[in-house]
């Protein structure tokens, strides 16, 4: 087995064991069913003068192999303790080096406005 194929394996398990399922909608419209997502949730601390400020924040982790064309303003809609559950990419997404996952800023939406 060659080094990419390990690669490959490697990241496929780690999207199945950390991943979690979600329906991708794009900017445009088109829906893809059961896309792994990776979500993480570490707070910033940015400086304000001699303050620091504690803001959360949400960053994805997307395969490439799943959403080609990822960009701001589409959606993943994902299922968090039994409800459904919106977030907005913002930002810029960027390709990792070997240009395989997708990492981009989001936010969760308030789907009741």
């Amino acid at each position: 087995m060659s080094f990419p194929e390990v690669r490959a394996r490697l990241e496929d398990a780690v999207f199945r064991r950390f991943g979690e399922d979600a329906t991708y909608v794009s900017r445009f419209g088109q829906t893809i069913e059961n896309v792994r997502v990776i979500r993480k949730e570490p707070d910033e601390v940015p400086r304000f003068g001699d303050s620091r400020v504690i803001m959360p924040t949400c960053q994805l982790r997307v395969r490439r192999s799943q959403v080609d064309d990822l960009g701001e303003d589409d959606r993943f809609i994902l299922i968090e303790d039994g409800a459904e559950m919106e977030i907005l990419v913002t930002g810029d997404p960027m390709l990792n080096a070997r240009r395989t996952i997708w990492t981009t800023g989001a936010e969760p939406v308030d789907v009741t406005r």
